[in-house]
């Protein structure tokens, strides 16, 4: 959130634009992404690298199939879900583990 801001302001002190101007239209004129859409490619680029064993086995290791912990078949096992483990922080619903699991 403080980095959105700050980029913000950089976008808008580089185009010498008011304040009141709208960040949509910031962005399109610079054709820079928002930091939160970068983060996602990002991680849904990192996400297909994993289902698709592109990447090393140590990052491929920390994501688990549903159809790996029920032995049963149901609707879950046969689509291919990522199993997500159960979180009460708040900080740690942030982790790579949990973001990419449920993008």
């Amino acid at each position: 959130m403080i980095l959105q801001k700050l980029q913000n302001c950089a976008l808008r002190h580089v185009l010498q634009c008011d304040r009141l101007t709208p960040t949509a239209v910031i962005h399109s004129e610079t054709n820079m992404e928002r930091l939160k859409d970068r983060r996602d490619r990002h991680t849904s680029q990192e996400m297909y690298k994993c289902i698709y064993e592109l990447n090393p086995p140590s990052l491929i290791s920390v994501f688990t199939y549903v159809s790996d912990i029920h032995e049963r078949t149901t609707r879950s096992t046969n689509l291919g879900l990522l199993y997500v483990t159960k979180s009460r922080l708040e900080g740690s619903k942030r982790n790579f583990e949990i973001r990419g699991a449920m993008n």
